[in-house]
């Protein structure tokens, strides 16, 4: 196997280049020999096969950086050495991409670097917090309880987007069998009785006519309906990841009947969950408050959460900054200003989160029986318009048929 490595030879010159050996530790024995101190060495993407490549291109997922916290909880409250914890862990990887950073960040602890230094290195893999907490554990020597925290951090956040995935599967299902439906009656059963209608050259209701001209166009002009629909999905991706279409569609996504209270009562309750988190272990508030606003996947209250900080550095209490935002409601403020008073504003903020999770709950379970109506009326608004356009003809066709 070639690796790329990075180094310093005799001289503290630095140098990099590749090396071939059998492993990694072989690779750096190799160049210890040639006087060279290892900084950095990668196992080189050529010597990959294809489905290597494919592995280690894959970002880890929620369940890796899971596993990836309780092993190292178990191993460092074992005693086990950090470096070659990470190494054990990294062995164990079944993504390529974790195990290989992994590696990495092992021959940059070996070189001297601080554990949250490296991992901040690989900001795409770990998030922010993450590292920050590690930080902050690495300086109180409790990097063990920090994994502990951050594994049911994210088995917390896990579980919260698991449940609203599962109660927007049967709706998005139903109406993308809607669309389905309309789609085969335009272009497979208006024609047909389009047709049927042409032999008696009788005229027809306005609405009759509608549908037939609409199914006509769709029929003859397939492809401009098609790039049609293609252009305006690319436009909106396109526009969704400009700075100013992220905003409006993270803002407009928290206001969606329905849906939107599940999605803002998710993204609230692991503010509160992430804010606790970071001040239980120490992490500075206006500091907390940065870290959570970049980790909160939504650009609207990303927004919001600095406006606070900022409200906060200018010297509002951390309540009145909290109102300002307009986010939470009376009885989150008034467990917030406890709170500070108390001075247990992470065990209050737990709270906040335990009472938006029994919300978000209460309106998974009440969003089946909610939608259910709206897709029955859906449903028979198609029937009318086609008993009205279709079936309406038919029968007086029929009784005109039936005179004669």
């Amino acid at each position: 196997m070639r690796f790329n490595y990075t180094g310093t030879n005799s001289l503290g010159q630095k140098v990099d280049g590749k090396v071939t050996a059998v492993s990694r530790d072989n690779a750096q024995e190799m160049l210890a020999k040639d006087g060279i101190t290892i900084l950095e060495i990668d196992l080189d993407d050529e010597d990959l096969g294809f489905l290597e490549k494919f592995n280690i291109f894959n970002k880890p997922s929620a369940t890796d950086l899971i596993i990836f916290c309780k092993q190292m909880h178990a191993l460092l409250r074992s005693g086990v050495p950090i470096i070659r914890a990470i190494n054990i862990v990294g062995n164990s990887c079944k993504n390529g991409k974790l195990s290989i950073t992994l590696s990495n960040i092992a021959t940059r602890l070996e070189a001297g670097y601080a554990f949250a230094i490296s991992i901040q290195r690989y900001s795409n893999i770990f998030p922010k917090l993450l590292s920050a907490l590690i930080n902050v554990g690495e300086q109180t020597g409790t990097l063990d309880k920090t994994f502990d925290q951050v594994a049911s951090h994210l088995e917390k956040e896990q579980e919260t987007k698991k449940r609203i995935k599962s109660a927007t599967r049967y709706p998005i299902l139903v109406v993308c069998a809607i669309a389905i439906a309309l789609a085969i009656m335009n272009m497979v059963v208006i024609p047909a009785f389009s047709g049927f209608f042409a032999q008696f050259k009788a005229e027809l209701p306005m609405a009759t006519k509608i549908l037939i001209a609409f199914s006509q166009f769709t029929v003859d002009y397939w492809w401009m309906v098609l790039l049609g629909i293609i252009g305006g999905i690319i436009f909106l991706i396109s526009y969704v990841k400009t700075p100013i279409g992220r905003f409006m569609w993270d803002r407009y996504k928290i206001q969606i009947p329905l849906v939107g209270s599940i999605i803002e009562r998710s993204l609230l309750s692991r503010f509160a969950s992430s804010f606790a988190l970071c001040f239980r272990t120490g992490i500075p508030l206006l500091e907390a408050i940065a870290l959570i606003a970049e980790t909160c996947d939504n650009a609207y209250m990303e927004k919001k959460i600095l406006e606070m900080k900022n409200n906060i550095e200018r010297g509002e209490s951390m309540t009145i900054a909290a109102k300002n935002t307009k986010l939470f409601n009376s009885l989150v403020l008034q467990m917030i200003l406890i709170g500070e008073e108390s001075g247990e504003l992470d065990r209050l903020l737990e709270e906040v989160a335990n009472f938006y999770e029994q919300e978000l709950d209460y309106d998974i379970k009440q969003l089946s029986s909610l939608i259910e109506p709206i897709l029955i009326s859906v449903m028979a608004t198609m029937v009318l318009i086609l008993a009205l356009g279709i079936f309406l003809p038919m029968w007086e066709l029929a009784k005109v048929a039936g005179a004669k």
